[in-house]
């Protein structure tokens, strides 16, 4: 099979796979655990918890581009993916300890920080995760790039789905399902993360060369990281024009589709009368097929990146128009697994088109600004949203309406995607020359 002889043959793109399934495993306990605990088990309104969410995404646009001109200018990518990494596995230990002390102040404003960190660093260390996989020896060509991206994809949708099981089944007979289990389920499974992470990265390691940058500049001084970092700014649509063309476009679509995704578990309890068991059923259905197509955009490694986009986007469409107005039941968990699929053809995709239009020399940069827009995208979809849930209709005709604003946006988005062709295409960087054996 393909993932057996990937797996023998080619241990370091396996490693940097697994890796997505490692942080998404990590990510979701936090999610789904912390969130109960700091919220129902202590009493702190959500307006804190979600401030702590749109802080780190503060602290995300300002340091992520920063941190890929630096990956750009000083070829130091590896050991900034490995310090992020080492404080994804440290933060929830810190937070459990947090979690446990007499203070109220380090107990509720502490953790609140620490889970802030974690998000952060989970979203920064993608920048520096994503520049490596075209320097790892044996990833030649864009054919390769593709398959393994959607691998990752597809793995870090699994990793989710086996965390929240993993935290599911840990507290339910080892811990309790109690706020000090839940809180010890943190440091579990940053402790767990931890170890996984240095074994995993032995394996990546083992791929990557000495130096791991194409071409590093001259002036590697911190003062040429801003210069550059504030250059790009100012060259938004002039320099890497290619770039800017699809990471417009692709902000608008993650706007809306990370709307949907947030205001989700409301709409299947509001709309759609399921409980509080059923509600995250419906979210480990989707996951699971998110994972399934993943793999497979891996395994065909298709080529025409963005019409494969624009298809995926439009199909969407007919997604939230049956999410709107469909009322068969059966039909409707059909429709949730749909929605899992494009989710997952749809982010390989897009990582894999980002890597297929970034020259080497602007690649960190590139991922920096992707993180920065899929983990801040939901800026005007939320607004939107949020005004058509006052219009004075009933709640069915609201539901149309917020989804026909999101088909908006994701029309727009296909509407760009089309006037703004990129120019020239571009093959991502072989670290090696040598045959692909995947």
């Amino acid at each position: 099979m393909a993932i057996t002889r990937l797996i023998l043959a080619r241990r370091p793109v396996a490693a940097w796979i697994v890796y997505d399934f490692l942080n998404s495993l990590l990510i979701i306990t936090g999610s789904l655990y912390y969130s109960k605990w700091i919220v129902l088990d202590q009493g702190v309104p959500q307006f804190w918890y979600a401030a702590v969410y749109a802080l780190s995404t503060l602290a995300l646009l300002l340091a992520a581009p920063i941190v890929g001109a630096a990956i750009d200018k000083r070829g130091n990518g590896r050991s900034i993916f490995v310090y992020t990494s080492l404080l994804l596995g440290g933060l929830p230990i810190l937070l459990t300890f947090l979690g446990f002390h007499a203070s109220p102040l380090a107990r509720l404003a502490g953790t609140l920080a620490v889970f802030c960190a974690i998000s952060f660093c989970y979203q920064l260390s993608m920048v520096p995760y994503n520049w490596l996989l075209p320097r790892i020896r044996g990833v030649s060509g864009q054919i390769l790039v593709t398959r393994y991206t959607g691998f990752g994809e597809g793995a870090g949708a699994l990793g989710s789905v086996v965390g929240a099981l993993t935290g599911f089944l840990l507290l339910k007979y080892l811990l309790g399902e109690t706020p000090d289990g839940r809180l010890w389920l943190q440091a579990v499974m940053g402790l767990l993360f931890f170890l996984l992470f240095i074994v995993d990265y032995y394996f990546l390691s083992d791929g990557l060369p000495t130096i791991v940058v194409d071409n590093i500049a001259a002036d590697r001084s911190f003062k040429a990281v801003f210069t550059e970092y504030f250059r790009d700014i100012r060259t938004v649509l002039r320099g890497h024009s290619e770039v800017w063309r699809f990471l417009i476009p692709f902000f608008i679509y993650a706007d809306a589709l990370l709307t949907v995704q947030f205001f989700l578990p409301i709409y299947l309890r509001e709309r759609r009368g399921l409980s509080e068991v059923q509600t995250p059923v419906v979210f480990a259905v989707a996951l699971a097929a998110a994972a399934a197509s993943g793999y497979l955009f891996g395994k065909r490694a298709p080529k025409g990146l963005r019409s494969l986009i624009a298809i995926t986007l439009v199909i969407w469409v007919a997604v939230f128009a049956l999410l709107a107005v469909l009322e068969n039941v059966l039909l409707l968990w059909f429709v949730y697994a749909l929605a899992g699929v494009l989710f997952g053809v749809l982010w390989s995709a897009s990582r894999a088109y980002l890597y297929a239009l970034a020259p080497p020399e602007f690649l960190g940069r590139a991922f920096g600004f992707y993180s920065v827009f899929d983990g801040a995208a939901s800026v005007l979809g939320p607004l939107l949203w949020g005004a058509m849930m006052f219009l004075p209709f009933g709640i069915r005709t609201r539901y149309i309406a917020a989804f026909s604003a999101m088909a908006a946006l994701i029309l727009l988005a296909v509407g760009l995607l089309y006037v703004w062709r990129p120019r020239t295409s571009k093959a991502v960087p072989a670290a090696s020359s040598a045959p692909p054996d995947a």
